[in-house]
């Protein structure tokens, strides 16, 4: 089985029914720890005459507010998350739950959607690429005992030193070019796929790889979503944490400081602004379409019956238009050697092949990867540009709410009945969920087989053991977060301004 990512970490059905029934129970205690309890002897409102809250006029806090405070701060904000194009439901589920306790768990997953993002492009097959809903296939990669080269270039003279051994084939340089950068692996079982595919690898296209439809006179629709209701999800949990913002002023903090639960929001309303953004400027896919390129069409050699269907696109080689020459899908191969970071190996020279004196010696281009492909040629200037602003707003994410923080609580004062362990879980839950966001998008934004610390391990070994505690390690700020915030709304009460 391959390893899912953190970005993409793959759990079953029952692996994550198990998980959202631990978080749902672990959630519900905190919860109902936390509501209040009925207070029989306080029959109307009383004011509060110690200086603290003389403006106010409070009550005992019922249970429809702490539910409606949880509601509508935090688990409005779950349902704002950003998916990535063929992101399967137990995925979906799962960083759903993340991002309801720790709320920083998608900031990658927004700056990547904001960076890439082209609200403008009419070209459907263009927006899914910037968007990484397009993929396609590898050519086999060569090995020491690879027989054949696959999606090959020959280049160069046929020198005499180059002498043949009598059956056509000579010796020669084999060099196998880089893949594209930003290239990532498809994970079969994580990600859900348009159409039928072959037991090939599959690759997501880089956004500075040109595509075209398969016909000029048929328009492609791919189906997505603008995320309507994701953005309308954002909006209202904006106005409450303002609103709840507004209303920590005064005794709240008097009395907390910065671990006033009305505080505990901004990490909630900052995500949700980069999530609608996200959400406004860049579609969501509910799953991977395939295009045509040399690697697929390389798989598809030996075979009677098509190995790929639902193609909707096709990546343009490089210079098809001009010259395709000395290029081939595959060339027969043999005693492929490795020295000193250079590949030399005996190749069976095409007899179609026109040498061509100046390109010198004689020499075969793997071309890795999906085989040939055009680039965009302003692509790397104007998405440096995106890329260091995308950079910049998810800095700025994970300094803002401790400014914020410092300017509601007067230069983090302790306020005069705060406890430790009150001010422990609410800053604790605030910088796990921006380490676990920021190792997320460091591990997974290459390669979706790196860093998965969640993977599907079984209970009875070590790394599944690791793994159960390092999940507990991760959620439990959280969770605790979630009971001081009910037990200080329970002590506060529900107040109103006279």
């Amino acid at each position: 089985m391959i390893p899912p990512s953190l970005v993409r970490p793959y759990f079953p059905v029952r692996t994550t029914a198990s998980f959202c029934l631990v978080l749902g129970i672990l959630a519900f205690l905190g919860l109902s720890h936390s509501l209040p309890v009925t207070v029989p002897s306080v029959t109307a409102p009383y004011v509060h005459t110690t200086g603290k809250r003389s403006d106010v006029v409070c009550g005992a806090a019922s249970w429809e507010d702490v539910v409606a405070f949880f509601l509508l701060n935090y688990f409005a904000h779950a349902a704002t998350i950003r998916h990535f194009p063929g992101d399967s439901t137990p995925t979906q589920f799962w960083w759903t739950a993340c991002a309801l306790f720790l709320p920083f768990a998608g900031v990658w997953r927004a700056c990547q959607s904001i960076a890439n993002a082209r609200p403008f492009e009419k070209d459907p097959l263009e927006r899914a690429k910037y968007a990484g809903a397009l993929c396609t296939a590898e050519c086999p990669p060569p090995t020491s005992s690879s027989t054949e080269l696959h999606g090959c270039q020959l280049k160069g003279e046929l020198a005499n030193s180059n002498a043949s051994e009598g059956d056509g084939f000579v010796r020669c340089a084999i060099r196998i070019l880089d893949s594209p950068i930003g290239e990532r692996t498809v994970g079969r079982i994580t990600e859900k796929i348009h159409g039928a595919t072959a037991s090939a690898v599959l690759t997501v296209v880089p956004p500075f790889v040109k595509v075209l439809p398969n016909s000029e006179t048929t328009r492609v629709r791919l189906s997505c979503s603008n995320g309507l209701l994701k953005s309308a999800a954002a909006v209202v949990q904006l106005l409450f944490a303002c609103l709840t913002l507004y209303r920590t002023k005064g005794g709240q903090v008097e009395m907390y400081g910065y671990a006033a639960f009305g505080l505990t929001v901004i990490p909630y309303a900052i995500m949700s602004i980069l999530n609608l953004t996200a959400n406004l400027l860049t579609p969501e896919y509910p799953m991977l379409f395939m295009v045509q390129s040399d690697g697929m069409r390389i798989r598809q050699l030996g075979y009677s019956k098509p190995q790929f269907d639902g193609i909707v696109g096709t990546i343009v080689p490089e210079n098809a238009r001009t010259d395709n020459s000395g290029f081939y899908d595959t060339i027969s191969a043999r005693d492929i050697l490795r020295k000193q970071g250079k590949c030399q190996g005996m190749v069976q020279i095409p007899e179609d092949y026109v040498e061509d004196q100046s390109d010198g010696e004689l020499e075969v281009l793997v071309l890795g990867s999906f085989g040939r492909h055009e680039t965009t040629p302003t692509f790397d200037r104007t998405q440096r540009i995106r890329n260091l602003v995308a950079i910049a707003i998810g800095i700025a994410a994970l300094v803002i709410p401790y400014v914020l923080i410092a300017i509601f609580s007067h230069g983090f004062e302790t306020g005069t009945e705060s406890t430790t362990l009150q001010r422990g879980f609410v800053m604790s839950w605030l910088v796990v969920g921006q380490v676990f966001g920021a190792i997320s998008g460091w591990l997974g934004h290459s390669d979706s087989t790196v860093g998965n610390i969640f993977y599907d391990y079984e209970l009875g070994t070590k790394e599944g053991y690791f793994s159960l505690l390092l999940l507990v390690a991760v959620i439990a700020p959280a969770v605790g977060g979630f009971v001081v915030v009910g037990l200080m709304i329970k002590q506060f009460g529900s107040c109103v301004l006279v």
